[in-house]
């Protein structure tokens, strides 16, 4: 509700003339729940206000009444968009098939009793089979029933202001996320959904992942339809400007907004005016994950390997066991193999996310598709990135293979769509070549900071204390009873652009941080610590899989990289548009037609029309972008660009 003031609104909403004021009598003003006056809000047109008397505590009915009220008349009803007739269903079969699973299985010795007693018996066969299709079609009455009532109170909607989503037929629910707030927006289809070529929207938003929106379900073309406006709409698109105007403000969305799909049409919206079309922005795939290479490399794992020798030794156990005792013996190897089984869930979850993995450039950033069972269309802008990491499991070092992955703003972990989908969302690259690896970790860093880059993520990735680094302060030989298996690889790097840490004694990590993206910094000495002279830096980013922190540092060094942090950190860099971004990156593409193909998009998109003024806060005058290395290899230093 709407603080009370005093004035009394009348039903136009302008306040009323004042008269003048008597000894006894005053007039009190009148407390609106209006929806366009709630902080919740984002309509722009007058609505019907329910009000109370101000002169007294409203009860917890008429809060209730108000409430409904502004719910009701939050936006024009015919502002909001139905979701697919189908819906419900999908996003209640679970819920439906766990019922029936349930009444099954309690019914189950009710059926045997009904067999073996005279009822059966005595019943005709064709009374049984209309008994039983009678059942099923309540059942599908039920169900329809709550489906077509579920579906009329489902629905969403766009204004200038904010995406809108309500449901709910007992308890209402509206929730509504700012454009200004939205991190990204991402189409899923699970597995059900594209058996219908359906799928749903998810919009993640800066505060966690309980303030996300996802609805659905929607077809295939309406999901990327309504991606794109919703997208425009965030970077400040309105659907009723003139063409040149829209495609310059979709430049400045690709460089500013977290996600912006030129290549898809603006749709039409009855609360926003008529959709006009956004420029054609060409996808082009930089790299691809075989499926064989992908399987092999889940299978050469440490962990797998062991969970498979111990579920193959309890298996022979078992067998002996059952041959000498019988099957008494088989119950103490039940929780053995109950043990393992989460190892199989995780090696289905990390293939099925990172199934048929394909990374490509756009003017909007890095365009990701991937998914078996659930699929997701996902566009990583370089600007979201906060920090990236490169691993190498042991085994993977025959093969030269790395996995990238990166901490990303917009994305908090949620599982909703699936756990497969929430861990892939932060996957730059599942598992690549070492050219590959260095192209991911290019597309996200503008610039290491140093003059030989190749040496830093060699340095990062292979090197350790026993050997010197141009970059890598080691960690100090004290530090080993703290890290008697680690401390050979443990160090860190301060260059003049980013922050490095190398770790991991079986598995090697190398995590890269820009200065300008860390929060905030802090110096950690327990008792132990204190007594060795050593010290925990850690840097707070964003969530992800790619969090850094500098283990078990001298003291003096630790004090010294907090310091360097902190002058660096407030150094603000210039942002970097997406044509030469994208020229950076084709310097840095192995094919020379794909490194063309980019090339060509940058300068088609440079080339777009320029009628309208900058974005708020972009460098005009930006310096130009740092010359890329040939293929396979590393940025320079010099770069000055965000």
């Amino acid at each position: 509700m709407s603080d009370m003031s005093n004035e009394t609104a009348d039903p136009s909403g302008a306040p009323a003339p004042t008269e003048p004021a008597e000894p006894t009598t005053r007039t009190t003003p009148a407390q609106s729940c209006s929806p366009s006056q709630s902080p919740s809000s984002a309509a722009s047109t007058p609505h019907t206000r329910a009000t109370l008397p101000a002169s007294r505590t409203p009860s917890q009915s008429e809060r209730k009444k108000c409430t409904a009220s502004a719910l009701d008349n939050a936006l024009p009803e015919e502002g909001w968009r139905k979701v697919h007739r189908i819906s419900p269903v999908l996003n209640t079969w679970q819920f439906f098939a766990a019922l029936v699973a349930f009444l099954a299985y309690q019914g189950t010795g009710v059926i045997s009793e009904l067999l073996d007693s005279d009822v059966i018996s005595h019943t005709p066969g064709l009374h049984i089979v209309g008994y039983i299709l009678g059942a099923i079609a309540l059942f599908s009455v039920l169900v329809g029933v709550y489906s077509y009532c579920a579906w009329k109170r489902t629905a969403y909607a766009l204004t200038d202001e904010a995406v809108w989503y309500r449901s709910g037929i007992i308890f209402r629910v509206q929730r509504h996320a700012r454009l200004e707030k939205i991190q990204a927006v991402d189409i899923v289809q699970p597995l059900l959904g594209r058996i219908f070529g359906l799928g749903k929207v998810t919009i993640e938003v800066a505060g966690g992942s309980h303030s996300n929106l996802e609805f659905g379900y929607l077809k295939t073309e309406t999901l990327h339809n309504l991606r794109a406006e919703i997208l425009a709409l965030a970077a400040g698109v309105t659907s009723g400007s003139a063409s040149a105007a829209l495609a310059r403000q979709a430049r400045e969305a690709a460089a500013e907004a977290p996600d912006v799909d030129l290549g898809e049409q603006v749709a039409a919206s009855d609360s926003i005016g008529t959709g006009a079309p956004a420029p054609e922005a060409q996808e082009n795939e930089v790299f691809r994950v075989p499926s064989g290479r992908l399987i092999a490399s889940l299978f050469m794992s440490v962990g797998l390997i062991i969970s498979f020798l111990v579920f193959l030794a309890a298996m022979i156990g078992m067998i002996a066991l059952i041959l000498t005792e019988g099957l008494a013996g088989v119950s103490g190897f039940i929780p053995i193999i109950v043990g393992i089984l989460p190892i199989g869930s995780v090696v289905w979850s990390r293939f099925a996310g990172a199934f048929d993995f394909r990374a490509g450039i756009s003017a909007s950033g890095i365009r990701i598709r991937k998914g078996l069972t659930s699929t997701r269309s996902q566009t990583i802008p370089p600007r979201r990135v906060h920090s990236v990491r490169i691993t190498q499991p042991f085994l993977w070092r025959t093969k030269d293979w790395y996995r990238v992955t990166v901490s990303m703003a917009g994305y908090a972990g949620n599982s909703s769509n699936g756990s497969e989908m929430a861990d892939a969302s932060y996957v730059l690259l599942p598992v690549g070549t070492r050219e590959e690896a260095e192209l991911a970790v290019w597309m996200v860093i503008q610039d290491l900071g140093v003059d030989d880059p190749l040496a830093l993520i060699h340095d990062g990735l292979h090197g350790d204390n026993r050997s010197s680094s141009r970059y890598f302060v080691p960690n100090p030989e004290r530090s080993k009873v703290m890290d008697p298996i680690v401390w050979r690889r443990r160090g860190s790097a301060l260059t003049e652009r980013v922050m490095a840490v190398r770790d991991g004694r079986v598995t090697h990590t190398l995590t890269i941080m820009p200065y300008e993206r860390f929060q905030s910094v802090s110096i950690y000495q327990g008792p132990w610590l204190r007594r060795r002279k050593l010290a925990v830096v850690n840097p707070k980013l964003v969530n992800g899989q790619a969090p850094i922190a500098a283990h078990h540092l001298d003291l003096e060094f630790a004090t010294t990289m907090v310091a360097t942090l902190m002058e660096r950190g407030r150094l603000r860099r210039d942002h970097e548009p997406p044509e030469r971004w994208m020229r950076r990156v084709a310097q840095s593409v192995s094919d020379p037609k794909v490194a063309e193909q980019i090339e060509h998009s940058a300068n088609a998109y440079e080339d777009s029309p320029e009628d309208v003024s900058p974005a708020a806060g972009a460098d005009t005058d930006a310096p130009p972008a740092a010359s890329a290395p040939a293929a396979g290899a590393l940025p320079a230093a010099g770069s000055d660009e965000r």
